[in-house]
């Protein structure tokens, strides 16, 4: 396995920035809401992914096992945590991925043989996309967010 600096320890970079957004938001807030976020959000992103990928190719498709069991252990274990996505960021994601697949569902490995540019950035975008569609309705829902605006708006004389 090729170490890159997309890949680190063959697992994208923006999987880990996101894990460790979800990670650090939990911590800081002591909140475990965020861990689950961040578990629904990787397990529902891989499941779409895998499906995708077999729809695109269903030759070259592999299940990824990991995550299957994770997203079935994720919906029934996590039922009832009050968890809603933004469905308004979630609409985005479709459209990032609709273009995506419309585009050949192109995806990038680890060795960065054919590496294409724009297909990385569809795979990037709805990423990014998805985990904020999770992080921001938590943030508002638990007032993280109008705490940091009160913190930085400049108190009057």
């Amino acid at each position: 396995m090729e170490a890159t600096i997309l890949f680190p320890l063959g697992v994208r970079l923006s999987t880990w920035i996101g894990l460790a957004t979800f990670i650090t938001f939990a911590a800081f807030y002591r909140d475990r809401r965020f861990l689950i976020a961040g578990l629904v959000w990787m397990t529902g992103f891989e499941a779409v992914y895998d499906i995708s990928s077999f729809i695109a190719n269903p030759s070259h498709w592999s299940l990824n096992v990991f995550f299957f069991i994770c997203s079935v252990f994720t919906v029934f274990w996590f039922r009832n945590a009050v968890l809603t996505a933004d469905l308004r960021l979630m609409a985005l994601v479709a459209v990032v991925w609709v273009v995506w697949v419309a585009t050949g569902f192109h995806l990038n490995g680890h060795r960065m043989v054919g590496f294409e540019p724009s297909a990385e950035a569809l795979n990037e975008g709805a990423k990014t996309l998805w985990a904020l569609a999770y992080l921001v309705p938590l943030c508002r829902r638990s007032g993280y967010m109008s705490a940091a605006a009160e913190a930085t708006d400049p108190q009057p004389a």
